[in-house]
């Protein structure tokens, strides 16, 4: 009886030793083409991380990161254009250029939203405090 009871003991305090709590990780996903290429936007949604993909021979190789949440708004010519804006109202405009490797920072403070022809549309966040 007694070492049934410190049997289960046992077994229970290892259950509860390696029963560590994990927190899983999500990551959101979205694909696009352009100009016939095949691209994959990744976010963490913990670290907020942007990673950007290019489907080579039906596999995707990683082609820049960034440590700001970056979503893709359009392509022209070679650039893809991604922007991003937080809470604070800073906002950031960034380019990938096809061929190369990792984002390159075009504008701070601009966020854009669509392109029309050769024009892009955008916007500046400005935040006015009133001090009473």
């Amino acid at each position: 009886m007694k070492l049934c009871l410190l049997l289960l003991f046992m077994v229970l305090g290892c259950f509860a030793i390696t029963n560590v709590r994990t927190t899983t990780v999500q990551a959101s996903s979205r694909t696009f083409k352009s100009n016939g290429r095949t691209y994959m936007e990744k976010h963490n949604d913990n670290t907020l991380n942007t990673v950007l993909y290019q489907k080579v021979s039906g596999r995707y190789k990683q082609v820049a990161k960034s440590s700001r949440y970056l979503i893709y708004r359009f392509s022209y010519g070679k650039k893809l254009y991604f922007s991003s804006a937080d809470d604070e109202g800073t906002g950031i405009t960034c380019t990938y250029t096809k061929g190369k490797n990792g984002f390159k920072l075009e504008r701070s403070k601009m966020v854009l939203t669509e392109r029309s022809g050769r024009y892009a549309v955008g916007y500046i966040c400005m935040i006015v405090y009133t001090i009473l």
